[in-house]
């Protein structure tokens, strides 16, 4: 009984409805090769000359719904509170344009190559930015941050001690399953950027600017630092060129 005290309450996200739909498509497509083995696959095509073709073949469309919908997964899972559904849908229908217009103007091999190219100078890029060993944040306006060249927009965003970076669900409250696995990670310092006028980052002691806590699970002390997204950026920056562990959680309204 002691272990459901320290779980939050589970409430119905947007993300439920897009892991429902991901789970029908991907029951359609395990009937596809186990039961009828796959055969109607053969005449499958992912891209077609007309916009109207891409609507005659079924498993075509099936394709374009499987990534549809995992985009909507992805974006679902980075804005779970019903406020965000209308963000949600635009961004899930916006990147999707950006992925088909891409797939439909790939018809002749110079512009997949080229694409490829692109594709594969900006993975480089990315991964250059993270394996720099000079972390740097610049926070531009209420919904823009840079990360070592890399700009994040709207979304929050947590960067590791060693660099590496990912988005997260975006909110202005950390419940208790949050609290469990910020005090898990292998740190000295979590730093919290609040918004820019300090909305976000709340749940631990929101009186205080700076509190010490116990990890039970590294049976250590660390720090948490609670500013606004400016100042903790300057002071994540300062940090980390003195090579301390620190973390940065981001709060991007």
């Amino acid at each position: 009984m002691k272990l459901f005290k320290f779980l939050s309450p589970k409430e119905f996200d947007i993300s439920d409805i897009s892991k429902d739909v991901w789970g029908v498509l991907m029951g359609i497509v395990l009937i596809q090769i186990t039961v009828l083995d796959a055969v109607a696959f053969t005449e499958f095509k992912i891209r077609y000359p007309k916009i109207k073709d891409y609507f005659k073949n079924p498993f075509t469309v099936l394709f374009h719904l499987i990534v549809f919908t995992y985009i909507f997964l992805w974006i679902s899972a980075l804005l779970t509170n019903k406020i965000f559904w209308g963000e949600v849908v635009f961004f899930t229908i916006l990147i999707y344009l950006i992925i088909f217009f891409v797939i439909h103007i790939a018809k002749t091999k110079l512009v997949r190559w080229t694409l490829r190219g692109l594709i594969v100078l900006l993975l480089s890029f990315i991964a250059f930015a993270v394996l720099k060993k000079e972390k740097h944040v610049s926070v531009l306006g209420n919904s823009l941050i840079v990360y070592n060249g890399i700009p994040i927009y709207y979304f929050d965003l947590l960067i590791y001690n060693d660099g590496r970076f990912r988005l997260v669900d975006k909110k202005d409250f950390f419940n208790q399953r949050d609290k469990l696995k910020i005090n898990s990670f292998d740190t000295d310092i979590v730093i919290f950027g609040t918004g820019m006028k300090g909305e976000g980052g709340k749940g631990f002691n929101d009186q205080l600017i700076t509190e010490m806590r116990y990890s039970d699970e590294r049976k250590d002390i660390y720090q948490i630092i609670k500013l606004n997204n400016k100042e903790a950026a300057q002071l994540f920056n300062k940090l980390s060129k003195e090579d301390k562990k620190v973390h940065f959680i981001i709060y991007n309204n």
